[in-house]
């Protein structure tokens, strides 16, 4: 009976419209169906799509349908009143088993560091209508911490999007607060910025009501007294267009989520699926800094001076290497050229690559030329040795007092 109250006086397939008396003069039927989220060809949902991306590994699919007598499914969309939808999803073999641990953060370090003594943290929302679970777990109990939160921009103290007191979280489990936003509070991808502060004890936290008419500043704050673990993850959900055959979260939004389900509103009815993602872990640059100690990280220190001190080598030997292709550049003039000539000539010379192709020995020629012919002179480089095996062309500059050619 909700469910025929829910679709009452909405539209049918072909867009016409009855009002709501009619309906109960029309006998329908309605079904529910829960299924496993399956493979490509599995109950005519493909799962390789562009929008398959979003759902989440071992989520369940609803499929959600109203039918007149004759069985014929009615297109229910627009609806005033939307259908409440609970999408459970299972945790390890075949389900989402990949859940980081929390991350710990030393925040009474990180606070004494910033300017401003509020820890910040950046996640990302991937994807559109998505709603976020921020869990916190301090090491104990403090009714003075709180959290700011806001998209894209660093929140502070008078701008921020979400404000709550870390001890007015509904949702505890054990130690760890979990505070929900919906996916129509979140409404845009992108980094999310979430900064945990703590007030002073005196502090009147209904201020926060009005933060830019009560002009609150850094001066009703204090450094961070405890530390704590944090995880967020995302969810969403999707429904299967039958048209494009593709998921889309149209018409959707997210109004409650943990580990096992998802709870979302729908203004139409067709298949239902959930998407949880898990934003993968940040650095906590200030614990790391506070725990470098050399006796309690020693292999890990070996190990940076060691590929230190091999860069270095390789680089030194690179840096000569380079020296030694530059000699090779240009042209080396003979030993035994003379100041006073005016003509210079250019050999090239190349060495075969076979064995015993290369000499040590004192090599001479005669420059001859339709004109003159020059001296016996001797092939030589101060500064390399000349006809190695294989060698890079070599150039020498031969001078003579006359033309030896036109």
């Amino acid at each position: 009976m909700k469910c025929a109250e829910a679709v009452c006086g909405r539209r049918l397939t072909g867009g016409s419209k009855r009002k709501g008396s009619d309906w109960w003069n029309e006998q329908v039927s309605a079904v529910v169906v829960e299924k496993k989220w399956v493979r490509k060809g599995e109950c005519g949902m493909e799962s390789y799509t562009t929008g398959a991306s979003s759902l989440a590994l071992g989520t369940k699919v609803l499929d959600l349908e109203i039918s007149n007598r004759d069985l014929t499914p009615l297109k229910i969309e627009g609806l005033q009143n939307p259908v409440l939808l609970d999408i459970p999803r299972t945790l390890g073999k075949m389900g989402v088993n990949d859940f980081s641990d929390p991350v710990f953060v030393n925040a009474t370090v990180a606070a004494v560091e910033s300017v401003i003594p509020v820890v910040y943290s950046v996640v990302n929302i991937s994807y559109n209508d998505s709603s976020l679970n921020i869990e916190i777990t301090p090491e104990h109990d403090n009714h003075q911490l709180f959290i700011i939160s806001s998209g894209q921009v660093v929140p502070t103290l008078q701008k921020h999007q979400w404000f709550t007191m870390i001890r007015d979280i509904p949702t505890k489990r054990g130690g760890t607060y979990d505070w929900f936003i919906s996916s129509s509070e979140i409404n845009a991808t992108g980094r999310h910025f979430i900064g945990v502060g703590e007030f002073i004890p005196d502090f009147d936290v209904s201020l926060m009501e009005d933060p830019v008419g009560n002009n609150i500043n850094r001066s009703v704050l204090q450094n961070v007294s405890v530390n704590y673990s944090l995880r967020t993850f995302s969810s969403g959900c999707y429904f299967f267009n039958k048209e494009s055959k593709d998921w889309f979260a149209d018409g959707l939004q997210v109004i409650y989520s943990d580990y096992n389900i998802t709870r979302c509103t729908s203004n139409h009815l067709t298949s239902f699926g959930a998407g949880l993602f898990l934003p993968p872990n940040t650095i906590d640059f200030s614990f790391v800094f506070a725990n470098m100690g050399f006796s309690d990280n020693i292999t890990i220190y070996l190990t940076l001076i060691l590929c230190s001190a091999i860069f270095i080598l390789l680089l030194i030997y690179a840096r000569y290497k380079d020296k030694k292709d530059i000699e090779k550049l240009g042209a080396a003039p003979l030993p035994d050229n003379k100041v006073q000539d005016k003509y210079l000539y250019e050999m090239l010379i190349f060495t075969g690559n076979l064995k015993g192709a290369q000499t040590d020995s004192t090599v001479q020629f005669v420059l001859s030329g339709t004109h003159e012919e020059t001296d016996v002179r001797t092939l030589g480089d101060e500064k390399r040795k000349i006809l190695r095996k294989d060698g890079t062309d070599a150039e020498y500059e031969n001078t003579t007092p006359v033309p030896c050619m036109s």
